[in-house]
């Protein structure tokens, strides 16, 4: 994996597709973060379904940008990543995302390698590596 040894300090990957299986062919972008245990996370503008995922790496890779903003972001979202022992034994990554507009906050397991939907670009699905 592209992530360091220590989870206090590992850089998490995630890159994003336009399509479900996560192909080289539908590759959009890809953003490093920091592997979090609680701390204060990546502030991310969201964007509805209408927003194609080509589109919705301007949000991603440069928030406050020109570009993102003309998208109308439907609210900003903080995002962490962490590293989680899964109940099988193998580790997890945790991600959670909580809203500006008093959401509570959303947290979704994902095993290394597998292509989700991405819970802040929905036309978007990501692979954490």
């Amino acid at each position: 994996p592209a992530s360091t040894e220590s989870n206090d300090n590992a850089i998490v990957y995630a890159a994003h597709y336009s399509d479900e299986a996560c192909s080289a062919e539908g590759f959009a972008g890809v953003r490093g973060f920091l592997a979090d245990d609680g701390g204060t996370g990546t502030l991310l503008p969201m964007l509805g379904g209408d927003v194609d995922c080509a589109q919705s790496m301007a949000c991603l890779l440069q928030p406050d940008s020109f570009a993102c903003e003309v998208l109308s972001p439907t609210e900003v979202a903080e995002v962490t990543i962490g590293m989680l022992e899964g109940d099988d034994g193998n580790d997890v990554y945790q991600v959670c995302t909580i809203g500006d507009n008093g959401d509570s906050e959303q947290c979704q397991g994902i095993s290394p390698g597998s292509c989700v939907q991405s819970p802040v670009y929905p036309s978007c699905y990501i692979r954490l590596i």
